[in-house]
């Protein structure tokens, strides 16, 4: 888990859910400052992305059809 209580947890998000692991493994960020791993991001295997990518093409065709104004104000959410 991170031990540096100033960055918090990095976490894996597909389709709208949240994951603490992925099946890609974990990549243990170092700090160039000390040396020490400072946190460990979960990274997507080939089942998360497949996943993802059919969110977002199921997604597509809402979005497609979405005002620009709209599709504006959720990104800058």
């Amino acid at each position: 888990m991170n031990d540096n209580a100033s960055r918090p947890a990095v976490h894996l998000h597909v389709a709208g859910e949240r994951f603490d692991t992925g099946s890609g493994g974990v990549h243990h960020h170092v700090d160039p400052s000390t040396g020490t791993v400072d946190a460990h991001i979960p990274l997507a295997g080939p089942g998360e992305i497949d996943r993802a990518v059919n969110a977002a093409d199921a997604a597509f065709a809402s979005w497609r059809s979405t005002p620009p104004e709209e599709k504006r104000r959720l990104l800058m959410r």
